[in-house]
């Protein structure tokens, strides 16, 4: 259908182009003759119209003036150029533009700012201000000494410092280390001993006399700062005290009746009778070997007991004894055993961080007065010899 059509317009176009050469006045006849290149400029790629023999042979045949006024032959020309110049120029240009610049500009700008500062300025500001700002403060404060600052709440010593005394617990019934003399006076080495040490440490000493089971009672409960009354360190007390330095050493002695010759050493007192302090070691001792003490509150009392023939036997300290049958020569006693053991002579505190700087300041007060010949002279004033020194 479509290459008759095509044959009609050509036929059309020679027919138009025969009458304008024939009638060059018409005015019709000219105006299809000026379209007409137009209609053959536009058809001439298209090999069916320049090749089809029909178009040639309708054109010969109809070459007739009646063409011209025919609307058919009018209208085949403006239908011509209407489609053929639609479908070029639409495809081509639509394709090109689209494909290439979206392509080119969006790759380039998009990876090259990306990289490149993104790199540079992250990196350097991180690494250099981390380690240096933070090593520097943190082992500044820790060097800051945070325990003094605590001390001064609970601490004994600066207590007693502030209020310009401490206060002992002693028995004041055990001559020579601790009791009252002919004037009412509290004396002995113990109390000798405490004086000195508050002197070195810049405060007075007070006494509380108290039977010898209160005297670890008042230190525990804090009225007694601690105790000097003769108190040997023992692995029992050890576990609830703390103790300073010793200050004296000692030997313990077994005591019986003059006349008993059934008691010789500590192995005998197996099933025997003994008096001595509640809770003191010399009655933990005898208990050790098998005796049954008797509570009692003086050496006095111990010894009367004994010489009146009430218990077997009793344990003391050596130099007790001495200072005993020094003011009682006569005493119906004696001796018939040492312990091989040396006691310690110590200074019971409460245990704990509150006291340590207190038992420092009367470690330190000891020493000097070891040091000075202080300890030893004041052990021969009372004993007669000195026991300040370990044999």
């Amino acid at each position: 259908m479509a290459k008759k059509i095509f044959a009609v317009i050509c036929a059309g176009i020679i027919a138009a182009a025969s009458l304008a050469a024939c009638s060059p006045s018409n005015d019709s006849s000219s105006s299809a003759a000026t379209a007409a290149p137009e209609a053959t400029a536009t058809v001439e790629p298209t090999e069916e119209a320049t090749a089809s023999p029909e178009a040639t042979a309708t054109a010969e045949a109809t070459a007739t003036p009646e063409v011209t006024a025919t609307p058919e032959a009018t209208a085949a020309p403006t239908e011509a150029p209407t489609e053929a110049p639609t479908e070029a120029p639409t495809e081509e240009p639509t394709e090109a533009p689209t494909e290439a610049p979206t392509e080119a500009p969006t790759e380039a700008p998009t990876e090259e700012p990306t990289e490149a500062p993104t790199e540079a300025p992250t990196v350097e500001p991180t690494e250099a201000p981390t380690e240096e700002p933070t090593a520097e403060p943190t082992e500044a404060p820790s060097e800051e000494p945070a325990e003094p600052t605590e001390a001064p709440a609970n601490d004994q010593l600066a207590t007693i410092k502030e209020n310009g005394y401490f206060t002992i617990g002693t028995e004041g019934a055990w001559s020579p280390w601790t009791y009252t003399d002919d004037n009412g006076e509290l004396t002995g080495f113990d109390v000798e001993v405490a004086k000195a040490i508050a002197e070195k440490l810049g405060v007075e000493a007070k006494f509380e006399i108290v039977e010898w089971d209160g005297i670890f009672a008042g230190i525990d409960s804090g009225r007694y700062d601690f105790t000097l009354n003769g108190v040997d360190w023992t692995e029992e007390r050890a576990e609830k005290y703390s103790f300073s330095e010793p200050y004296a050493y000692g030997k313990t002695v077994l005591v019986v009746k003059g006349d008993n010759e059934e008691i010789t050493s500590f192995e005998d007192l197996n099933g025997k009778t003994t008096a001595n302090s509640i809770s003191s070691t010399y009655a933990a001792l005898a208990e050790s070997y098998g005796a049954t003490n008797t509570g009692v509150e003086t050496i006095g009392e111990t010894m009367e007991l004994l010489i009146a023939g009430r218990i077997d036997a009793t344990i003391n300290s050596e130099v007790s004894v001495a200072d005993y049958l020094k003011e009682q020569p006569d005493a119906d006693i004696k001796v018939v055993a040492t312990y091989e053991e040396t006691n310690k002579v110590v200074i019971p505190f409460r245990m704990g961080s509150d006291s340590e700087s207190l038992i420092q300041a009367v470690n330190e007060a000891i020493a000097e007065l070891r040091e000075d010949g202080t300890l030893s002279s004041l052990s021969e004033k009372y004993f007669g010899i000195d026991i300040t020194a370990e044999n």
